[in-house]
This record gives structure tokens, sequence and C-alpha cells, in this order.
């Protein structure tokens, strides 16, 4: 059988049948008041998993007991193998004969960013951000002398440009401070004091590995690192490990800032759905790519009747896809847009855009593109409330192989709901159909604020103007092709190309630039 505990001061058991009393010992002050467990729900992109109890209240009891609501506290669904669901109580119902307690997942709730409010010095009340990746983000102010100003909540690589009011800033370094609560924080130092109300911004390469002290760009490695060591949440690497394996055979590396006010659950959803992923906290491994293959089946549907509903429909349709990347002050400095020309002639052209808020180069932008067409661009059966025969998890794989069936195949789990009073369980699968589509890109453009993200340094060599072009973390552009003023040439392994100084005369001029990775992006320069 199956009961509730809440943990609290004390630690309570809810239970229904007598005979789970030597189960329950030891756990909490046992309570006979269950009358129904109710449904676990999770799945991707959606609700956040929970589950509502409901409990006798005909003569108060639960009442009582709750007159101070437990609300945040642990809390756990068990039976004898185990706990079936963990998460803490999000709301409490006590106006009818049958209460109901909702219990959320633990992710729920806002991260637990620190304040500014710790320092003596500090402007406004702010939470302080952790940055991944290579990022910009606006700069705290740290002393009342307004010299010295934080970037980040923890060490950093590095920080490679600081612009005040969107021009460069003069003199300025940067370094890692150990702040009163024995923190360390990243911090640009001005020579001189700054405005009051100036806007300072940080360009710059974010946080380490608490291990390997490298700087963690896998969307596998910040994912467990928001999950773990900012919500506290009992994740590991091992967890991910496949994942990240995956992410890093497609060379996907992201960057970004957490600023305050997400859920873990909400910056975990929104780094996989940015690269093109799904993420669900009670499933395990916790991220799939949209177009991963499942493994082998967990459950097969081939016989008996089809009791499920099965649908589709164009709506959830997308030939035709534009990612949105390089995202600085909340705005996007790149897109993509690649269609499925097959599909766009078949079915009408069907547009979506995402905001990839986590990727910063077109490369990864392009294959997140991609994935979505894979995923999106052909029609799909969605089976909704299919009976399975155990308790699957989200992201297990269903095989279908049914006469009433319109396709066959081993399909991942979308969603499920568990009744946990009878353990009956069903699932949502989507299953595609048609060839994959063949994908072409339409479009790419740059604002000119890509720019920011490299770097170029002129020097003129006997009768040559050489040009080095870099990323932000000052590696060089390898392979890229420079054209200017009708004059086209392309970098070498030192990110340098040459001109000779004939071809470029004094005045102003916009290089365009187009890497080996797709990325292309106009650089204005001017020659004296």
């Amino acid at each position: 059988m199956t009961w509730l505990r809440i943990l609290g001061a004390p630690a309570r058991v809810y239970y229904r049948d007598p005979d789970d009393l030597a189960d329950i010992a030891g756990q909490g002050a046992p309570r006979q008041l269950v009358r129904e467990l109710g449904t676990l729900r999770s799945g991707i992109d959606g609700e956040t998993p929970n589950v509502s109890v409901s409990l006798r209240n005909d003569a108060g009891q639960v009442s009582a007991l709750m007159a101070l609501p437990p609300l945040g506290a642990a809390a756990e669904i068990r039976d004898a193998s185990g706990v079936l669901f963990a998460g803490s109580v999000h709301d409490v119902d006590v106006s009818a004969p049958n209460a109901q307690v909702g219990i959320e997942t633990l992710l729920a709730g806002p991260l637990p960013l620190r304040q500014s409010t710790i320092w003596g010095g500090y402007r406004e009340a702010v939470p302080l951000p952790h940055r991944y990746g290579s990022v910009s983000g606006a700069l705290i102010q740290y002393n009342a002398t307004r010299t010295l100003f934080a970037w980040a909540d923890h060490a950093c690589e590095g920080i490679d440009a600081v612009l005040v009011e969107g021009q460069p800033a003069g003199e300025w370094q940067w370094y890692t401070l150990v702040d009163a609560s024995n923190v360390p924080i990243t911090v640009v130092e001005f020579g001189q004091p700054q405005d009051e109300g100036a806007t300072l911004i940080a360009r710059g390469r974010g946080k380490l590995h608490p291990v390997t002290g490298q700087r963690m760009t896998n969307p596998a490695t910040v994912v467990w690192d928001v999950l773990a060591n900012i919500a506290g949440q009992a994740v590991t690497e091992a967890d991910l490990e496949p994942f990240r394996r995956l992410c890093e055979s497609m060379g996907i590396e992201i960057g970004g800032s957490i600023e305050g006010g997400e859920s873990a659950q909400a910056v975990a959803r929104d780094i996989c759905a940015s690269i093109g992923a799904h993420f669900c906290v009670d499933a395990p491994g916790l991220c799939m790519m949209t177009d991963a293959s499942t493994g082998a089946a967990r459950a097969r549907i081939r016989k008996g009747a089809l009791a499920a509903k099965l649908s589709a429909d164009l709506d959830s349709m997308a030939n035709d896809v534009t990612v949105q990347f390089g995202y600085e002050d909340g705005q996007p400095s790149g897109s993509v847009q690649l269609d499925a020309p097959d599909y766009v002639a078949r079915f009408g052209r069907r547009s979506a855009t995402l905001e990839a808020r986590w990727v910063t180069s077109a490369r990864v932008a392009y294959g997140v593109a991609s994935r979505l067409l894979h995923a999106r661009a052909r029609p799909r059966w969605v089976f909704d409330q299919v009976p399975v025969p155990r308790m699957l998890n989200v992201f297990d794989g269903v095989a279908i192989d049914h006469p009433l069936a319109p396709v066959t195949g081993t399909f991942p789990v979308l969603a499920r709901e568990v009744n946990l009073d009878t353990g009956k369980s069903v699932v949502t699968l989507s299953a595609p159909v048609g060839d994959a589509p063949a994908v072409r890109l339409v479009r790419q453009a740059s604002a000119y604020g890509v720019q920011a993200y490299v770097g170029a340094t002129a020097q003129t060599v006997g009768t040559d103007r050489i040009y080095t072009i870099t990323e932000a973390d000052g590696r060089p552009v390898v392979g890229a092709s420079i054209t200017a003023n009708g004059f086209t040439r392309t970098t070498d392994t030192a990110g340098r190309v040459a001109f000779p100084i004939s071809a470029l005369p004094p005045g102003s001029y916009v290089f365009q630039i187009v890497a080996l990775d797709g990325r292309a992006w106009p650089f204005p320069t001017v020659v004296t």
C-alpha cells in the first residue's frame, strides 16, 4: 500500500490501511486519515510534477493538525519499496469534509540566490547572478564609493570587456574577491568612481566547475550545477552523464545568466528548449534531445482494444523554423532560419520561432533549428491516455504494434499519470509519420551587436595590412572568409588575414566575416 509523509517537527505519516502500520513505523506520528492518494502527473514542458492527496476532515482532524499549514515542508509519497514521489507541500485546502494537500516537485520554487543586501555598500537590493559560458551582464555596485562592482556570485574564467553607457570603459581590472560571507565573487574595479545610476555591462567567461576548474559550457553540466549546487537537490553529474556526452559529441556549448525569480525547473527547461531538448525532473537522465532514440521498449501495445485518444493536427507542425540566439539585454543579436521544402510544398508554410536564450553561436543555432524541423515538420500522431501495464517514467520507450494504430515503432513517453491508489498508469506518446525532412538554410542574420563577441586587431607589416580576428575568449577565428572593398581573404591558423595596403586606402570599411561554422557578421573598421 501507499502513504503520505510530511517532514517537519514533528514528522507525520498519513495512511489508510492498518496493514501499513508495520511499514511506516519510525517515519513519523501516524494518522489514519487518507481517503485517496490521487494521481501523480508529470511530463515534458508541461505542468510541474504534482499530486493531490485527499484526507478525511469530517471532524476537523486535518484542520487541527494543520492549523499552521505545512507550506513548503518536504513531503513524500512512499510504499514498502521506497519513495514514489518527493516534493514539497504547495497548497492545503480544509474547506470540505475531504481536505486536499497539494504536493509539487521541490524544484518548483524560486532559486535561492543571494542578495546584494549582504554587502555594506550596495546601491539596491538585487539577486546576485550566476553566469555561464560566454555571456554579458550588468555590474552590481559593491562599495559605497562606486569603484568596485560585482559581475557574478562566484569565480569566473575572466572578463574581456566592460562598457559604460554602451562605450568601452577606461581604466578597469577584474579579479576574484572573497566577500564578508567568505564567498568568492567576480568583480570589476574601476580607476575612477562611476556616475550614480550609470549602465555598466561586462562581457566575460563565466562559472568554473567546482572540481575541474574548467569553464562550464556543456548544457548537462550547467543543468547539474543549477539543480545540485544552487537548488541544493540530490542530483549527481552521473545522472546527466549520457546527456553530457551527447552534447559534447554534437559540439553544443551554451552561455547565459541566472538573475533571480526563476525556479530550478524553469531554468533547466529553458536551457533544454534552447538547444532542442526536453527536461523532466522525475525522468531518468533528466534531459533528452527532441529527436533522440528511445532505446529498448519498456512496454508494448499490440493487442486488445486500442484504448487511447489518437489525433493529428496542423497546429503542432512547423516546417519553417527561426532560431534567435546571442541574447544581450533581452534582445537577440542573430538568427538562423531553416525550412523543410518538401513539407512546405505539401502542407503550406507553417512557421515557428524559438528564442534560444542560452545559445551564443550560429553553428549551435543551426543544429537546434534542424532538430526542431526533424521533430515538427512531419505530421505526428499523438497517443493520449494510453494504458500501460506498469509504472513508466517520462522518456521510457513504448512499442506500438497494434492493428488499429496508424503507425508502428517505439516512441518516448512525453507525459504520464499514475493513480497511486490503484497503480494504474496512462501515458502520452507522439509518433511522427513520413520521411525525415531534408532541410535547407533560408536566411542567417546578425545584428551589428554580434561584433561584440569577436575582436579584431590590425598591424602594418611591409606592404600588407594584417588583421587578427578572435573570439571573445581570445581564440583565433580560423578559416574564416573576410571580404573588404571587393577583396576576399581567408584567415590562417592564428586567425590572421593580410590585405595589400593599396587595396584599403584610408577610409571607413565594413568587413564581411563568414566563419567555418556558418556564422556571418559585419565588422566596421577605419583605416587611417
